[in-house]
């Protein structure tokens, strides 16, 4: 998706270029999600059901611990090693881009 109309008046003409998802800054490379990830670690959907509430549990992020771009650490629901391990695959790195589908 490019750069749409309410913020496209911020940036001059002459900064954008049209693309094949519409007009966009000249800087921005423009990509397929698919070429960003690891082979190993192929885009993820995350925990479904992450179970019951374990005190000192592995960490889960939800689409709520998100606020202004940033991780709300206070209030993050846990999982049972075993239900983590399940979903190895969806543990965050630093530097993974975590896209929130709902919420």
């Amino acid at each position: 998706m490019g750069v749409n109309q309410r913020r496209a008046k911020f940036l001059r003409a002459a900064e954008l270029r049209e693309t094949e998802v519409g007009p966009t800054p000249i800087d921005w490379l423009i990509v397929r999600m698919d070429e960003l990830t690891d082979a190993e670690r192929p885009i993820s959907y995350g925990i479904v059901q992450t179970g019951r509430h374990v005190q000192n549990g592995v960490p889960c992020l939800r689409v709520m611990d998100i606020h202004k771009g940033k991780v709300k650490l206070d209030d993050l629901i846990t999982t049972t090693e075993e239900i983590s391990n399940a979903y190895r695959r969806t543990k965050l790195r630093a530097g993974d881009l975590v896209v929130p589908l709902r919420g």
